[in-house]
């Protein structure tokens, strides 16, 4: 602590007493000693609105002065508390600066080892944009000590994006890893949406029956699908893709089969088998019957030949009337 914000609230506590500043109206205490003070040279019969004489007076003088002491105290005590944490947290950001400071060097190695393309000055530009906000912060608050707990407020993004901003620093491998990793497996992920969903168009122009059956089954791939999401933010918030990657990426490959799968086997059964097209007019129905039946009785197919298609047959009238 400076000594101009220790100053500031030593005058903080000293106005609960009495005024120290110049226009500003005198504390709670003060205030009570001048009033109590006034109506006593007054006299003891002085008469202020209710009170009849100065004990009374002196109660309600209490009232609107001195009980409001300790929240005065309370008050003055809290800025103090939020001064003593922006302080500190300002302090931890100080520390790991010149820890990596003294080391910057090493971190450039580390970084230029990881990733061809960072830049030359990366570790020099990145702690000298930390130790840039870090210094207005710091004066910022010692200039307005009983305004900590707004100057965090107004602070806290800057803050948080520099303490990550040393932490990529500190880590860059595994950051610039996590980057690479995350930019694969979400445009996988993406197309798996894509792919998942013109399958769900696909198969809901097929008839009611190959609807009812295969387009529950897409549940299963979304279900997975929804889960690899997760795990791929979750790992990404803690950096820790480029680990998981291999992992998620066979599991998304699994997906897009499951997917792939269910499609072709969707296509397969709303496919009409052309075969009972027997007179290929283009249509399937019992005109188709009664030509193959007339070939059957007139020995142009055989009969094992006719029952065989005669049963698929049966089986696609049973399905279109569903």
């Amino acid at each position: 602590m400076s000594s101009g914000a220790y100053d500031t609230f030593i005058e903080a506590y000293d106005h609960i007493n009495k005024n120290l500043v110049l226009g500003v109206e005198y504390g709670h205490v003060q205030q009570a000693r001048n009033r109590i003070e006034a109506a006593h040279d007054a006299g003891v019969d002085i008469e202020i609105g209710i009170n009849k004489n100065l004990a009374d007076l002196v109660e309600t003088i209490k009232e609107e002065t001195l009980d409001k002491v300790p929240d005065d105290i309370k008050d003055v005590d809290a800025k103090l508390e939020s001064y003593k944490t922006l302080y500190a947290t300002i302090g931890e950001l100080k520390v790991r600066w010149s820890v990596d400071k003294a080391k910057e060097n090493a971190l450039q190695e580390a970084a230029e080892a990881a990733d061809a393309g960072v830049a030359g000055d990366y570790a020099h530009s990145t702690l000298e944009s930390v130790n840039k906000d870090v210094k207005i912060i710091f004066n910022l608050l010692e200039k307005t000590p009983l305004d900590a707990e707004t100057l965090a407020k107004n602070k806290e993004t800057i803050l948080a994006d520099r303490n990550a901003d040393l932490d990529r620093l500190e880590n860059y491998a595994q950051y610039h890893a996590n980057d690479l990793a995350l930019r694969e497996l979400t445009k996988k992920y993406n197309d798996l949406v894509a792919k998942l969903a013109a399958a769900s168009k696909e198969i809901g122009t097929y008839k009611d029956t190959v609807k009812d059956e295969f387009l529950p089954l897409l549940d299963t791939p979304k279900t997975s699908l929804d889960a690899e999401k997760t795990q791929i933010d979750t790992y990404n918030k803690k950096h820790e893709l480029g680990d998981q990657k291999v992992n998620i990426s066979n599991n998304l490959t699994k997906i897009e089969e499951a997917i792939q799968k269910i499609q072709d086997d969707a296509k397969k059964a709303n496919t009409v088998d052309e075969t009972l097209d027997y007179n290929k007019d283009g249509a399937v129905n019992l005109k188709d019957q009664k030509a193959a039946m007339d070939d059957a009785d007139t020995g142009i197919i055989g009969l094992d030949t006719y029952y065989d298609w005669f049963n698929k047959f049966v089986e696609y009238q049973k399905d279109s009337n569903k």
